[in-house]
């Protein structure tokens, strides 16, 4: 009867963990389906960023946030989030969305990551720019006039005009 009674408890076990196994199963295939949804909307954002709608960009690249699954993803996922609060001059948002990617990160992956790089480029020019608020208006100033130099150059070339009309 104890035989009975232990190979009754290994059946139980096994019952056990088979649910278990089936439910982590489940449980990953509804993580999987997280991450296509959350990669579905970093596209749809990306499109909204480039098209110059910023509001819906920002929308879903919220709705996507912290559900790629892939580190430089969401690190490009971070730099294309905190453009869009650029374009529509929310620096606060800016800022914590840089913040918080510098604190996510893995820095020994600076070398490989352009998207890193730019991250830490933009927040220190954020942080510069809190600084000295007139550094903006002077870097402005300069394109401007290196602008305008172009095109007082290019009108007084002489010879043939290159490019499509």
């Amino acid at each position: 009867m104890k035989e009975m009674g232990i190979k009754m408890n290994r059946i139980v076990q096994l019952i056990v963990l088979n649910c278990l196994l089936a439910l982590t199963g489940v449980m990953s295939t509804f993580a999987m389906v997280d991450q296509k949804q959350g990669l579905i909307h970093f596209e749809m954002a990306n499109y909204f960023l480039q098209g110059g709608d910023y509001k819906n960009a920002i929308k879903y690249y919220r709705k996507s946030q912290s559900k790629l699954g892939i580190e430089d993803l969401e690190i490009v996922h971070c730099r294309n989030m905190a453009n869009a609060y650029m374009m529509v001059e929310d620096l606060d948002n800016t800022r914590s969305v840089l913040e918080s990617c510098i604190k996510t990160s893995d820095y020994k992956k600076i070398e490989q990551s352009a998207a890193l790089r730019e991250v830490y480029k933009v927040y220190a020019q954020l942080v510069a720019d809190r600084i000295n608020p007139d550094i903006l208006d002077r870097k402005r100033e300069m394109v401007k006039q290196r602008m305008q130099k172009m095109k007082q150059a290019a009108a007084t070339r002489k010879g043939p005009k290159l490019g499509f009309k």
